[in-house]
């Protein structure tokens, strides 16, 4: 009986072992509806799986209370996404329910860079 078969076989076990562990999880964008509005920061959005997923905005840190510019924060998403289809690229999962993540209308816009162009928050360094 030769080891040259059983070595060969190790061999493609280890082979396949280092390619799953190694293996590129690349996030792909994902599409939904936003459902709500949860915070300055926080969206709900719904990607067809039944129950919507929160999706805090990554890179930015909305203004503070005591600007006193909530209300209009909350009405600027809500009147520009709430209902709206987005493209969602994931940057952290920490859960099935919720994400950190890059935002973006279908149009292309950058939904942080409206919320800094409009004063309601600062990119984060």
């Amino acid at each position: 009986m030769s080891i040259v078969p059983i070595l060969f076989a190790v061999g493609i076990v280890i082979l396949a072992m280092y390619f799953l562990l190694n293996k590129k999880s690349e996030d792909k964008d994902r599409e939904g509806v936003v459902k709500d509005i949860l915070k300055k920061d926080v969206l709900a959005v719904d990607f067809g799986g039944g129950r919507p997923v929160v999706v805090k905005l990554f890179g930015i840190t909305p203004a503070t209370e005591a600007e006193m510019l909530d209300e209009k924060i909350l009405a600027f998403l809500d009147e520009s996404l709430r209902g709206h289809r987005v493209s969602v690229r994931p940057v952290s999962v920490s859960s099935a329910e919720l994400m950190t993540a890059e935002v973006r209308t279908l149009g292309g816009e950058y939904v942080n860079a409206a919320l800094v162009r409009h004063g309601f928050a600062r990119w984060q360094v």
